[in-house]
């Protein structure tokens, strides 16, 4: 069934539905048009004769119609993050140099995807004008991939340009870490209690940052010395909000050693007494363990802009909030510990759904992993 969507003034978005997919899935084919609603249904009425009969023609549709309306078509079926990180590639990378291009161009001309590339890594930083990394040009060719790939399903297209060109080759580097002697030193020159509490909290779990700061009181057992990690605190178009996944959509019980037990106590009792003194009956009302003094949740980059400030003035510059994760992992790996539990602590490849499941990986296994850190620092 074929329909038509207000976009604007003079704008309308046509939507035609295909055959579905074996699996029932649904497919659509959409195109914006700047038109009048009696000449976009007359387009629209085009495309649908042209599909049926096999001659639809997608390769003259624009880079930029094509990627605006299979981003906001997509919208549902992406994490509001990474819905974010998309729309930033898209518009203020990609669209700007290959926009007007359309995707038969792209596929005529393999050269032009190169050439984005090329450019991307050499001064592609929007901020600065230096280059941008591997990593980050490979996900913009991910992202065009995908898009191009829905394309070819749609049967708008026959080749997807993507494949026509190779992505910057992958750079794997060197995790930072700290060492057990640096890693206590670091944390005794934090004179925020506050920081220093979040800081020695990662660097002893191994939690990622949105995890952590998602982290609500009643995912942690005290009893058994468990946390339960399923979400994550995000912070996309100026709004913070609890995201019911991790990054890897998985759930894992990860246990906490004795110091970490007396870490989160007292914050707890902290917690207490301060709602108690105010009588804010809506003091931290999302229940977060790392609430900001006045109850509400925290900015995750400001959490990372402020230990970059510390490590700065540490000396110690070359490493990020990332790198308490790191450290977790690698001290616990140069004292013995095997990589297969580390990976399960780290949640890389838990499958698990409950805190009850734990795979390839025993209870009492993981409890002597993360006991060991009491002993370290």
């Amino acid at each position: 069934m074929s329909h038509l969507r207000k976009r604007g003034k003079k704008k309308y978005q046509i939507v035609i539905e295909l055959e579905p997919d074996p699996d029932g899935e649904r497919n659509f084919i959409y195109k914006t048009v700047n038109a009048k609603k009696d000449k976009a249904k007359e387009i629209m009425n085009k495309m649908e004769r042209e599909i049926k009969s096999g001659v639809f023609e997608g390769r003259k549709i624009k880079l930029e119609d094509f990627l605006l309306d299979w981003l906001e078509n997509h919208r549902k079926r992406l994490k509001p993050s990474t819905h974010e990180n998309y729309k930033h590639v898209i518009e203020r990378h990609i669209l700007p140099i290959l926009g007007e291009y359309t995707l038969g161009e792209l596929i005529d001309k393999p050269i032009l995807l190169e050439n984005y590339y090329d450019h991307k890594l050499k001064k592609g930083n929007l901020t600065t004008g230096e280059s941008l990394s591997n990593r980050f040009v490979r996900y913009h060719h991910s992202i065009m991939h995908k898009a191009f790939s829905n394309a070819l399903k749609w049967k708008m297209i026959k080749i997807n340009p993507a494949e026509l060109v190779d992505p910057p080759k992958k750079v794997t580097k060197e995790a930072k870490y700290m060492n057990s002697k640096k890693l206590e030193g670091f944390l005794k020159t934090v004179d925020n209690k506050y920081y220093r509490r979040l800081f020695e909290f990662a660097a002893r779990t191994g939690l990622r940052r949105g995890e952590i700061l998602g982290l609500q009181w009643d995912l942690i057992e005290f009893d058994s010395r468990t946390i339960l990690v399923k979400q994550s605190l995000l912070r996309t178009s100026g709004q913070t909000f609890i995201q019911e996944t991790t990054k890897n959509n998985l759930v894992r019980s990860v246990p906490f050693s004795k110091k970490v037990y007396n870490l989160l106590r007292n914050i707890k009792k902290e917690q207490v007494q301060i709602k108690t003194e105010l009588m804010l009956k809506n003091y931290n009302k999302n229940n977060l363990v790392f609430a900001r003094k006045d109850g509400t949740p925290p900015d995750p980059d400001s959490i990372s802009h402020a230990f970059k400030r510390y490590a700065r003035a540490a000396d110690m510059d070359q490493y990020t909030f990332h790198s308490l994760r790191h450290s977790f992992a690698s001290i616990l790996k140069e004292n013995g510990q095997d990589i297969q539990t580390i990976q399960k602590l780290l949640g890389h490849t838990l499958r698990s759904t409950t805190a009850d499941i734990y795979t390839h990986v025993s209870d009492k296994s993981k409890n002597s992993a993360v006991n060991k850190l009491d002993d370290i620092f």
